[in-house]
């Protein structure tokens, strides 16, 4: 959803706890002036679900022009 490639500033973080899964992400400009991070959690058997909650948060929020200012 993000896109990304070895240039980009994204991070994912995943932890399982019970039957829950809670999922992390940050999108940041290369320069590190602006960083954006959101979170979701839900069932831990709907991981591209929780994904592409968390992917979608982030692009509302401005990630988009984060990632195509990197490019």
């Amino acid at each position: 959803e993000l896109g990304g490639g070895c240039e980009l500033r994204v991070g994912v973080c995943a932890e399982v706890g019970g039957a829950g899964l809670e999922v992390g992400a940050a999108v940041a400009s290369l320069d590190g002036t602006r960083c954006l991070r959101a979170r979701a959690e839900g069932a831990a058997n709907e991981p591209e679900e929780l994904g592409r909650r968390v992917a979608a948060d982030l692009l509302a929020r401005g990630a988009g022009r984060i990632l195509a200012s990197a490019e």
